[in-house]
């Protein structure tokens, strides 16, 4: 009885791991509450489980580890994808100074000009990398040496 309790808990939660966001954390309790359900198959000395083997229920469990661990991979991957859009794609991009003043200015990004605070020396043409973005203001950095140090 507890072991049918066990098998149908891990299947609950996996199923509910699709549908709910628990970041895995169902998930994991499945595949624990499947694996404790093994060990009392084992602890009983039961050979079948509903018609299936133990060793069919073995691999069940591994493919179920693989499945979950394929997905938590990919999501990994995709997390690790470089924001392309909004604000934070200007961040590490390159933009060209169009005014400069002292440690202010404008530059040009993707044909849009946008305020900027940056090192003195500064001179049209010059061309900036984004570092930061704060209140409509860019701050750049010269490209060749890619420090935020005033005076060079």
């Amino acid at each position: 009885m507890i072991i049918a309790v066990l098998f149908f808990l891990a299947m609950f939660l996996l199923t509910m791991e699709a549908f709910v966001p628990s970041f895995g954390l169902l998930g994991f309790a499945g595949f624990v509450s499947f694996i404790a359900g093994i060990v009392m198959m084992l602890i009983e000395g039961q050979t079948e489980f509903m018609g299936l083997t133990l060793q069919a229920v073995v691999a069940l469990g591994v493919f179920i580890f693989v499945g979950f661990g394929a997905v938590i991979y990919f999501i990994n991957e995709t997390i690790k994808v470089r924001v392309s859009t909004g604000l934070e794609a200007m961040i590490g991009q390159e933009a060209e100074v169009k005014l400069w003043g002292k440690d202010m200015g404008k530059v040009t990004y993707e044909g849009e000009d946008w305020r900027a605070q940056g090192p003195n020396g500064l001179k049209t043409g010059d061309i900036v990398i984004i570092k930061a973005y704060d209140k409509m203001t860019l701050t750049v950095v010269r490209r060749d040496d890619g420090t935020d140090n005033e005076g060079n």
